[in-house]
């Protein structure tokens, strides 16, 4: 009986794997400012402009810096309260915020 099931279980998936169905990859995708979609799964890095958005998203309001520094794009500007500067990096190939300091002034 245990043989039965398992042969009629490898040739169930086997067919199904011929049938051209696939299982369907995820991903990641978001809209920007102008209406482009912006694909996240892709090997390009992030521009200038979503660094920023990236970053307001993190608590940046005013915008007074921005550099690219190797794989790392780093924000500095006014965060929404306070009278401090906020730093942030985010990683230029994943979108993710790596780092975060306030700066006294």
């Amino acid at each position: 009986m245990k043989i039965l099931l398992t042969c009629t279980l490898i040739v169930g998936l086997n067919l199904f794997n011929m049938s051209g169905f696939s299982p369907a990859l995820a991903q990641g995708a978001a809209i920007n400012r102008d209406g482009d979609r912006v694909v996240r799964g892709s090997r390009r890095d992030l521009n200038r402009e979503e660094a920023i958005h990236i970053a307001r998203l993190s608590g940046v309001a005013r915008v007074r810096n921005v550099d690219r520094r190797g794989r790392y794009w780093i924000v500095m500007g006014e965060p929404r309260r306070g009278r401090d500067l906020l730093n942030v990096r985010i990683d230029a190939r994943t979108g993710r915020v790596v780092g975060m300091n306030r700066l006294r002034r």
